[in-house]
C-alpha cells in the first residue's frame, strides 16, 4: 500500500488515461506515417536521380543539415515531454477531488479557492506545453526555410547549367518533383522528431509495469503455528522499521 500513499491519484490517471491513449492510437498513427513519408521520400529522390542525377549533391547536404536539427531539437523537446506529463497529473488529481468533494466544497463556501487553485495548476502545466510548442515550432520553421532554399537552389541550378545538357522534359518532372519533395523532407524529420517525444509515454508506462509487487497477505512459509499465540506476551526479535520520508502525519 505504500506505493498508493507516495503517489498522487493523478499521476496514475493520467498515465492510465491519457499516457495510454498515446500508446493505443497516436505512436501506431505516428509509425505508420513516418514509414509511409519515408517511402514516398526515398521514391521521389529515385526519380529525380534519374531525371538529374546532381540533385544528389543537393540531397546529401541537406539531409545532413536535417539531423543536426533533429539531434539539436530533440533533447530538449524530449524533457519538455517528461515535464509537460508530470505537470499534468496535479490538473487531473484536483479536479478529481474538486468533483467528488463538490457537496463539501460548496457547504464551507471554499469555491473561490478551489477555483484559484485549478487556475494555478492549469497554468503550471500550460507553460511547459507552451513551450513545447514553441520548440516544435521552432523546428518546423528552420526545417521549412531549409527546403525552401535548396529548392530554389536546386532551381538555380537547372537554369544555370549550358543548354543542351538536360532534356527540357526531364529537368520539368524533376522540378515537378522538387516541389513534393521541398516538404516531405520536411515532414519526415517531424515525423521522427514527434514520434521520439510520443515515446516518453511509453516510459512513463514501462515505469508503473515494473514496480516490484508487494508480497501477499499470508506467506506460507511464515505462516504462525495453528496454536499461535500460546502465551500472554510479546517477544520481540531482530525488529527493523523503515523511515518513509514522504509520509506526512496528518493525526497528530
Amino acid at each position: 500500500m505504500s506505493f498508493f500513499d507516495s503517489t498522487p491519484s493523478g499521476r496514475i490517471l493520467n498515465r492510465a488515461s491519457t499516457d495510454q491513449s498515446v500508446v493505443d492510437t497516436q505512436v501506431p498513427y505516428q509509425v505508420g506515417s513516418f514509414v509511409f513519408s519515408i517511402v514516398q521520400l526515398l521514391a521521389i529522390i529515385t526519380v529525380m536521380s534519374l531525371a538529374a542525377w546532381q540533385v544528389i549533391l543537393f540531397f546529401v547536404p541537406v539531409a545532413g543539415m536535417c539531423i543536426w536539427l533533429q539531434q539539436y531539437y530533440l533533447p530538449s523537446a524530449r524533457e519538455m515531454a517528461r515535464l509537460v506529463g508530470v505537470c499534468k497529473g496535479p490538473v487531473i488529481q484536483n479536479f478529481a477531488e474538486t468533483i467528488s468533494g463538490s457537496m463539501t466544497i460548496r457547504s464551507f463556501d471554499q469555491q473561490d479557492r478551489f477555483q484559484d487553485t485549478n487556475l494555478r495548476l492549469n497554468d503550471d502545466f500550460s507553460r511547459p506545453k507552451f513551450h513545447a510548442i514553441a520548440a516544435m515550432e521552432w523546428l518546423c520553421i528552420r526545417l521549412d526555410m531549409l527546403s525552401s532554399a535548396t529548392f530554389a537552389a536546386f532551381l538555380i541550378f537547372l537554369i544555370s547549367i549550358p543548354e543542351g545538357t538536360i532534356d527540357p522534359s526531364i529537368a520539368g518532372v524533376a522540378v515537378t518533383y522538387g516541389l513534393t519533395l521541398n516538404g516531405l523532407q520536411a515532414w519526415v524529420v517531424w515525423n521522427l522528431t514527434n514520434l521520439e517525444n510520443q515515446i516518453i509515454s511509453v516510459e512513463r508506462i514501462f515505469q508503473y509495469s515494473s514496480i516490484p509487487t508487494e508480497p501477499p497477505l499470508v506467506i506460507e512459509s511464515n505462516r504462525p503455528d495453528d496454536q499461535w499465540p500460546s502465551q500472554g506476551k510479546v517477544d520481540i526479535r531482530h525488529f527493523q522499521v523503515l523511515k518513509i520520508i514522504f509520509l506526512i502525519f496528518l493525526h497528530i
